[in-house]
């Protein structure tokens, strides 16, 4: 997918920083449990990583194609 057919929106940035920081808590849980139910937390905050970065991109999209990508 070529970058001309994104835009930038100001509801992006703060998507994208979610996600960043959903996806350091994943890790930094999934590498240091000691608790019951960790591994279902960074399961669950990869889940929020995914969904964050494909709404990301289907707000910055142009068109219905880079859109539904």
């Amino acid at each position: 997918m070529p970058a001309s057919h994104l835009t930038y929106t100001p509801v992006v940035l703060p998507l994208i920083a979610s996600a960043a920081i959903a996806l350091g808590l994943g890790v930094y849980t999934l590498l240091g449990r000691r608790i019951a139910g960790a591994g279902t937390f960074s399961l669950i905050m990869l889940g929020v990583v995914e969904w964050s970065l494909c709404y990301a991109f289907a707000l910055a999209g142009d068109d219905v194609g880079t859109k539904t990508f």
